[in-house]
C-alpha cells in the first residue's frame, strides 16, 4: 500500500514538474521576441480541431437519439459511413 502511494507522489511530482517547464517555455518564448500572435498554420490547425469536435459533438448527438430510439441505426450508419 505504501509503494503505491510513493509511486502516485512520484508521478504527481513528476507531471507538476512537467507543467511547470511547459510554463517556462512558454514565458521564455514570449520574451525571446515572439510577436504573441498566432501564425496562419497555428490558425489553420486551430480551425481543423475545431472542426473535429464539432464534427464528434454532431456524432454524440445522433448516437444518442438512436439509444433513445429517436434515430434508426441504418440513418445513423449512412450519415456517419465516413468515419
Amino acid at each position: 500500500m505504501r509503494e503505491k502511494r510513493k509511486e502516485k507522489r512520484a508521478n504527481a511530482r513528476l507531471v507538476v514538474a512537467q507543467q511547470d517547464a511547459a510554463v517556462a517555455g512558454q514565458q521564455q518564448g514570449e520574451a525571446s521576441g515572439g510577436d504573441g500572435g498566432t501564425s496562419d498554420a497555428d490558425e489553420e490547425v486551430e480551425d481543423s480541431q475545431e472542426d473535429d469536435w464539432e464534427e464528434l459533438q454532431r456524432e454524440e448527438r445522433a448516437a444518442k437519439k438512436v439509444r433513445k430510439n429517436k434515430m434508426q441505426q441504418e440513418d445513423f450508419d449512412m450519415q456517419f459511413a465516413d468515419l
